[in-house]
C-alpha cells in the first residue's frame, strides 16, 4: 500500500462521515428558511448597490479587507493521523506524494468560495466603473495567486523547512490588503494586471529558497 492509496481510503472515509452528518443538517425546513433569507439578503443587496455611484475610501478599503481574507479560507486536509511520521516515511516512502495529492484536492472548496466572493463584490465595482469582464478576472485570479502562495508555504511546513506561524500569516495577509485595495483604485486600468505579478514573485521565492533547502536536506539524509 503506496501513499496514494492511502490518501484515496481516508478521503472516501471522510466523505462517508461527512455525508451522514449532511443528510441531518441540510433538512427540508432549513433549505427552506436558507432560501428565503438568501432572496432577501439579495434583494436588499441589489438595492443598496443601485446607491453607488463612486468607490469611497473606506468602502475601498472594507473591500480589500473582505478579499484578502477570502484566501485563509480553508487549509489543507491533509487527514493525516498521529502514527504518519513514521508510518508514510516507511509505506510508499513519498511524504511527498501524498502532501502534493492532498493539497491538489484542497483546491475545490476554496475556488468555488473564491468565485462566490468575487460574484458578490464585482456587482459593485461594475456599478461604479462599467461592466468589464478583466475587472472579475483581475479579482479572482489575485485570490487565487495568493491562495497557492498560502498552500505552497503550507507544503514546505510540512516538509519542515519552513516555520509558518501567524507572523508569517499575517505578513502575507498585509501584502493582500494592500494589493486588493491598489487592485480596486486602479481596477479600471489596464496596467493593474501588474500588481497579479506580487504574488507570483512571492510564491516563486518560496520555491526557489525553500524547494533548494529541502533538497539539502534530502540529499544529507
Amino acid at each position: 500500500m503506496n501513499s496514494a492509496t492511502i490518501f484515496e481510503a481516508r478521503v472516501r472515509k471522510y466523505q462517508k462521515k461527512s455525508m451522514k452528518y449532511i443528510r441531518y443538517m441540510l433538512n427540508d425546513h432549513f433549505l427552506i428558511v436558507l432560501f428565503f433569507l438568501f432572496g432577501f439578503i439579495m434583494v436588499q443587496y441589489s438595492s443598496w448597490i443601485q446607491t453607488i455611484r463612486v468607490l469611497e475610501w473606506p468602502l475601498l478599503g472594507l473591500l480589500a479587507v473582505l478579499l484578502a481574507t477570502v484566501p485563509f479560507f480553508g487549509g489543507v486536509a491533509t487527514l493525516l493521523e498521529p502514527a504518519d511520521g513514521i508510518f508514510l516515511s516507511v509505506v510508499g516512502q513519498d511524504f511527498k506524494a501524498y502532501l502534493q495529492k492532498a493539497i491538489r484536492r484542497s483546491w475545490a472548496l476554496p475556488l468555488l468560495v473564491m468565485l462566490a466572493s468575487t460574484g458578490i463584490v464585482f456587482p459593485i465595482v461594475a456599478q461604479a466603473f462599467g461592466t468589464n469582464m478583466s475587472m472579475f478576472a483581475k479579482l479572482f485570479l489575485l485570490q487565487v495567486l495568493f491562495k497557492d502562495l498560502l498552500f505552497r508555504c503550507t507544503k514546505y511546513a510540512y516538509r519542515g523547512v519552513l516555520h509558518f506561524t501567524w507572523i508569517e500569516k499575517l505578513g502575507i495577509y498585509v501584502i493582500a490588503v494592500v494589493n486588493f485595495f491598489g487592485m480596486f483604485l486602479w481596477i479600471s486600468e489596464a496596467w493593474s494586471f501588474v500588481l497579479l505579478v506580487i504574488p507570483v514573485l512571492l510564491s516563486i521565492f518560496i520555491e526557489q529558497y525553500y524547494g533548494r533547502r529541502l533538497l539539502y536536506i534530502d540529499s544529507i539524509l
